[in-house]
């Protein structure tokens, strides 16, 4: 019922966060079946059908009358990487100086983590920056959307899956850490917008200049059924000129945005497959390695022998930890305490827990007696320094 159409925003969320982590997927059906394995046919089911509509949405609009003015729109090239010299990221000397190492290991932590942290670093410093001046140029031809930075957890799969064979540093390839879209009515206002953006590179060209273009349009076999026409930027801050990003702008057209969300939710839950495979998995070739050792390793202000319960915020690399007489945040990546709040004993055990509200992330925490209390988690733009503020 929560995945079939339409999909209510408020059902999903409660979905993702209460019942996707349940164990009950491991469990056996009647037929012999694991229950993870019958949603994944549910969800297979629900996005073959929405793909169907988006392929009669494309087969309808090939008989529009500026449908060939659309085929006009070409691929084009000319900066697909983050480290390329018109951009110049992942230069420092922590992630260039094992450039030609044979230890693939410790290439793939710098890949994976240092590089990483070093674009997701710059854009939040630019995202605000580059959204503003995007409405600027295309808000009057369509409806602009900001786009939520992309989280770690996609970028890492990215790198694992699309770029695989890919130049070192692979995290380059990452082009959409910053991102908006812009949806028109029709795909005459789509052509309109398109050009206004494409004539604004000439016009800026100290901030603004073309990186990529990607038309959907072009692939009549693409069997995904979404499209979209993808313009990446190469973006200046006018107000830190020396920060410089790839970013994206989505042209959608807004027969496939409802789709889109529809099957952005469904893709979300199918990416967990490979997971719930790899925990049943009856061999032993899964291994798990230790990533932190609180106890031993950070330096904590209470009494590690009565802990209750831990929780992960993979995205942030946090870990919360609850003992009898505190709440604690850990930074795994610099295994150092940075937050911490006084708990009365007489308070439930067992109650941290990560929230995400609309993209903002929330620690919560009963720290008295029938009272929950929750920290809103912000970053801020000048050092990215965590702050925990109390949240009403």
């Amino acid at each position: 019922k929560v995945l079939s159409a339409p999909i209510k925003q408020s059902e999903y969320d409660w979905f993702k966060q209460y019942v996707m982590p349940s164990s009950i997927w491991m469990q056996k059906t009647k037929d012999d079946r694991f229950m993870y394995e019958e949603l994944m046919t549910v969800v297979k089911k629900q996005s073959l059908d929405i793909v169907q509509t988006m392929d009669s949405v494309f087969n309808h609009l090939q008989t529009h009358p500026k449908w060939q003015q659309l085929m006009a729109i070409e691929h084009r090239t000319v900066v697909d990487r983050q480290d390329h010299k018109q951009v110049g990221l992942l230069k420092d000397d922590g992630i260039q100086r094992i450039a030609d190492e044979k230890d693939d290991e410790l290439r793939l932590f710098v890949d994976s983590d240092l590089a990483i942290t070093d674009l997701a670093t710059t854009a939040q410093a630019i995202d605000h920056e580059f959204q503003t001046y995007i409405e600027s140029v295309m808000g009057h031809y369509g409806t602009f959307r900001t786009g939520p930075l992309k989280k770690v957890e996609r970028c890492l799969s990215k790198l694992e899956n699309d770029y695989a064979d890919c130049a070192y540093p692979k995290s380059a390839k990452l082009l959409d850490l910053v991102r908006c879209s812009v949806t028109f009515n029709t795909l005459e206002q789509l052509l309109l917008g398109y050009d206004a953006l494409m004539a604004d590179f000439d016009r800026s060209q100290n901030y603004i200049k073309l990186a990529r273009v990607k038309n959907g349009f072009l692939d009549k076999t693409y069997d995904g059924g979404y499209r979209d026409v993808k313009v990446n930027v190469i973006f200046q801050s006018a107000i830190n000129p020396q920060i410089k990003m790839i970013c994206e702008v989505q042209l959608v057209l807004s027969q496939y945005l409802l789709e889109k969300k529809r099957i952005h939710k469904l893709y979300n839950i199918a990416r967990e497959e490979m997971y719930f495979q790899m925990v049943v998995k009856s061999d032993d070739k899964l291994q798990l390695k230790e990533a932190l050792n609180a106890g031993k390793q950070v330096v904590l202000s209470y009494d590690k022998k009565f802990m209750y319960k831990c929780a992960m915020e993979s995205d942030m690399h946090l870990l919360a930890m609850e003992s009898r007489d505190m709440c604690a945040v850990v930074d795994i990546k610099q295994k150092k305490e940075i937050f911490t709040a006084p708990k009365n004993r007489s308070a439930s055990k067992h109650t941290v827990h990560w929230l995400r509200i609309k993209e903002q992330k929330y620690l919560a925490v009963q720290l008295k007696q029938n009272e929950i209390t929750m920290f809103k988690v912000v970053t801020e733009r000048s050092g990215g320094t965590l702050n925990f503020l109390p949240f009403k």
